[in-house]
């Protein structure tokens, strides 16, 4: 079908037959959270500012009963000051008050939120033993001259909906609040976005300050308009259209002033432009007065001086919140003046204000039998019953096998906030030190948008998937990986030399140094189900008539893109006791999708070892990227088939079909689809979250086929067959796919391919 394969902006804006060697990583084993080593409690915070809890919610989640003095508190490895209210007896007990100053779950040192989009908490980590830090008390002084009563509040409005796979924006992250127009499509397209922002103290005369941040589509003269408090300001500036300068301005930050602006603001592109704006944030800085309201408020002083806050009650606390890791709770006097530097910043922490953090007991975690293992798989406990028969069979291989939850991962690593790189740590660990680790498997289904903020992209229109189903319980290795910009990069779990899998682009390095696949469940019911699925086929009767064939399907050829000879390389890689049925389009000739389109579900219905797909295709389908057009095999029809246990392993040679980590409506893509049909489908795919240029697709065909061959009758695993698919691509210059494919089934089940030489037929008549 004559259509570019899809990418992820469109859709958006997107050695084998021996027995596996051991892990090799050359790093050293990744910095750990070394507090995962003792009794500890998590405290959960989901808000910023003052946190209170007492001492009878510690002690309920297993603090010890120590003395207050060495009490400590830590987030990401670094000490945070504690202010303790005692009750007496100078031990921790029931009516003790903990409090400390939590800045925004999601502030980052140096804007660095590539793990924060995983996490809308982030996790504190109570222990004892030495002396811990506190909160000082001081006394400001009181100062001279008049007081001021106006000061500055400052913030950042958010409001992810927009995600883009190409663009990370400023804060890395990929999710905007809207593109400036909506659609160059649309005849009337949307010019227009509008924020509230949510000062906490009441307006004051004086500046306002607005800093928009955004990301440029296309490079050029752009323009962008700013209007609040019934006045209106334009920035207009231009970007390099040079391609090499391009590349790397499009992320911009425009100041906006205005004389009276206020908490109402619209921004919007003077007119009707071909150069689109994805808006990412709008920090401000508004004036307001110091007047308490009785609730909690924040606030800088511009200059320095003498400061006064009317109606403040004696018994509010003030802390000064400059350096968030350091606050200070200042002592006023009646009048609750006080003299400031300029630049300093404060909290007004209103008696009632104070958040009740989440608290959770964190007894020491023990991955020393997974770290030992051989094989591993990664699924939250609640899946691990429905995971038993497959943990029992790998076993019985003479295997030795653990199944870990994530969240220990994640503490020992991560300081027990989500993160895929926690993951890859662990497995870097456990391939450390000449450790025996072989495969890897993640159990359960991951999305790049795990709090459902795309859902409403338009907040007046029907939502664009279910929340419910659109779930991230293995989060997806997000990474740069072709023109599509980020998508899953499963490769990246299992490439473990250094810090950034991607760093170093050798061949040798590039390579998987670990088996890995997915088992994109969605709950336990699923994965008992798949499990079943997953054991018929690897203890089951051969199928005689399908285990002996190879199907290949090709697209329709195109200028460059010869889609039916790459297929004829393929069948000639089989051996001559494999059928090797071949499903050409050839609308040259005659032929219509219609038609190939039954013979290709014919096809699947019969079952087969092997279904190669290669041309085209999308998240969605084989061929046709175009969802109006004919297909070759679409979404749903995996639901249909009826090959029972007669199950391939398919290769989809073509682009997007593996994107397991899109949210949609269906919340799964067509691969996804073929591996969780419970009664048929697809044993394993072998498909990509990217693009894909077709050298690229033959040479992972070429790999595959090779090792498949080479190795003893059904002892190749899916594992070792993806690594020597993945092997053979790097020895061409079409290396980009090394980073989108991926096994969506066990890297350890065996393909069942037999040459019909090999079936053992039984005699007619004899017992």
């Amino acid at each position: 079908m004559r259509r570019l394969c899809a990418a992820l902006a469109c859709l958006l804006a997107m050695s084998a037959g021996t027995p596996a060697l051991p892990a090799q990583a050359s790093a050293a084993s990744p910095a750990q959270n070394p507090l995962v080593d003792q009794q500890a409690v998590k405290l959960i915070i989901r808000s910023r500012g003052i946190q209170e809890l007492n001492g009878a919610l510690l002690l309920t989640a297993g603090a010890p009963a120590v003395e207050l003095d060495v009490l400590r508190l830590w987030r990401n490895g670094v000490e945070v000051p504690l202010e303790l209210a005692d009750d007496g007896d100078g031990r921790l007990s029931a009516g003790d008050t903990l409090r400390f100053y939590a800045p925004d779950p999601g502030e980052r040192a140096n804007n660095e939120k590539t793990y924060w989009r995983w996490n809308n908490a982030d996790t504190y980590w109570l222990v004892s033993g030495g002396a811990g830090l506190r909160i000082p008390a001081i006394t400001p002084a009181t100062g001279v001259g008049a007081a001021r009563t106006a000061a500055t509040e400052r913030g950042i409005w958010r409001q992810p909906r927009a995600y883009d796979s190409r663009f990370g924006g400023a804060d890395r992250d990929h999710w905007f609040a809207k593109q400036l127009p909506t659609s160059f499509a649309d005849s009337q397209p949307d010019l227009n976005l509008t924020a509230a922002l949510a000062p906490t103290l009441p307006p004051a005369s004086g500046v306002a300050r607005y800093t928009v941040a955004g990301t440029s589509l296309t490079c050029g003269t752009h323009a962008l308009q700013l209007r609040s408090g019934g006045a209106a300001t334009v920035q207009t500036w231009f970007e390099s259209t040079a391609s090499q300068v391009c590349a790397t301005t499009r992320n911009w930050r425009q100041n906006f002033q205005l004389d009276q602006g206020g908490a109402e603001v619209e921004i919007s592109v003077p007119e009707p432009r071909a150069l689109g704006l994805l808006i990412d944030e709008i920090a401000w800085e508004l004036p307001v007065e110091l007047r308490f309201t009785g609730s909690a408020a924040s606030f800088a002083t511009p200059e320095a001086g003498r400061y006064q806050i009317a109606g403040l009650p004696t018994s509010t606390p003030l802390y000064d919140i400059t350096n968030p890791a350091a606050p200070l709770r200042l002592s006023l006097p009646p009048d609750a003046s006080f003299q400031s530097e300029a630049g300093r910043s404060y909290l007004i922490a209103a008696a009632g204000s104070a958040h009740t953090p989440g608290v959770q007991p964190a007894p020491p975690v023990d991955l020393s039998s997974a770290l030992a293992a051989q094989v591993v798989y990664i699924a939250p406990s609640a899946f691990h019953a429905a995971l038993a028969p497959l943990l029992a069979h790998r076993s019985a291989q003479g295997y030795s096998v653990a199944a870990v939850d994530p969240q220990p991962l994640y503490d020992r690593w991560s300081y027990g906030n989500i993160d895929p790189r926690a993951i890859r740590n662990f497995l870097q660990a456990a391939a450390s030190d000449g450790s025996p680790l072989v495969a890897v498997t993640l159990v359960g289904d991951g999305t790049v948008d795990p709090f459902s903020q795309g859902r409403n992209f338009q907040p007046d229109a029907q939502p664009r998937y279910d929340a419910a189903r659109n779930l991230d319980i293995i989060p997806p290795y997000l990474a740069p990986v072709d023109i599509v910009g980020e998508s899953a990069c499963e490769a990246c779990y299992a490439q473990l030399d250094g810090d950034d899998p991607q760093a170093d682009q050798r061949p040798e390095i590039m390579r998987p140094d670990v088996m890995l696949g997915r088992l994109p469940v969605k709950d336990a019911a699923q994965l008992a189900k798949l499990v079943a699925k997953i054991l018929r086929y690897e203890t089951g009767p051969l199928e005689l008539g399908s285990a002996s064939a190879v199907v290949f399907i090709a697209d329709d050829d195109e200028p460059g893109n010869q889609f039916s000879a790459a297929a004829a390389e393929g069948i000639a890689l089989q051996p001559a006791n494999i059928a090797t049925p071949f499903i050409r389009y050839t609308p040259e000739a005659g032929d219509t999708a219609e038609n190939v389109y039954a013979r290709s579900l014919g096809a699947l219905n019969r079952g087969a070892g092997a279904v190669n797909y290669i041309g085209h295709g999308s998240i969605y389908q084989w061929a046709s990227t175009d969802l109006s057009g004919g297909t070759l095999l679409s979404l749903y029809d995996p639901d249909g088939l009826r090959n029972g246990d007669r199950m391939p392993i398919v290769l989809s040679l073509t682009c997007a079909t593996s994107m397991f980590h899109i949210p949609n409506t269906p919340s799964t893509s067509i691969d996804e689809r073929l591996v969780l049909k419970e009664d048929g489908g697809a044993i394993a795919t072998w498909g990509s979250s990217g693009n894909g240029l077709l050298p690229g697709h033959a040479a992972l065909q070429r790999g595959f086929y090779r090792a498949l061959w080479a190795a003893p009758r059904e002892q190749a695993t899916l594992g070792a067959l993806s690594q020597a698919s993945i092997g053979e691509l790097l020895s061409t210059s079409e290396r980009d796919a090394v980073w989108t494919y991926l096994l969506l089934g066990d890297p350890l089940t065996r393909a069942r391919i037999v040459p019909a030489r090999h079936l053992s037929l039984p005699l007619m008549g004899q017992p």
